[in-house]
């Protein structure tokens, strides 16, 4: 059973993702919380499945895609031209090298367009996969677990 955000926690996505310019997120959040919820304060709209695309909004999960990740990115590639907002969730701590690579490639790009949030629990964050690691190192962390991780 998953549990809310609590109000901190919105208030922290709101000021750091939705009042900023910039593009690319990486938002870390306790195992009970609810991605969902992520997705409809962020987006404004409610995704109930982890594979969907709606109303300017596509959500993924990686680990849907194990163990390759080459059809993430086709879709990926798919939603960039078209989407305000992508959402990845990694539901997972292993992270392909194609993935880690397309990421980086966003990372060095200058848009306004689509807004990306990649979403990681605590524990994939902190595995023992260097990819892993080395994607929640892109860009901007927002970190919504109390403490360090």
């Amino acid at each position: 059973m998953s549990t809310p955000l609590l109000p901190r926690q919105q208030q922290k996505l709101i000021k750091e993702i939705l009042q900023s310019q910039d593009s690319l997120f990486f938002v870390i959040i306790y195992e009970t919380q609810s991605i969902d919820e992520i997705v409809k304060i962020l987006t404004g709209v409610t995704m109930s499945s982890y594979e969907m695309k709606k109303k300017g909004v596509a959500r993924f999960r990686l680990s849907n895609y194990l163990p390759t990740g080459e059809r993430l990115i086709d879709s990926l590639k798919e939603v960039v031209p078209v989407c305000d907002w992508i959402i990845l969730h990694t539901g997972c701590s292993r992270c392909p090298e194609i993935v880690l690579e397309f990421f980086q490639y966003l990372d060095k790009q200058r848009f306004s367009k689509p807004r990306i949030v990649v979403v990681g629990e605590q524990i994939d964050v902190s595995s023992e996969d260097r990819r892993m690691r080395e994607l929640f190192n892109l860009g901007r962390l927002v970190n919504l677990v109390a403490g360090e991780i």
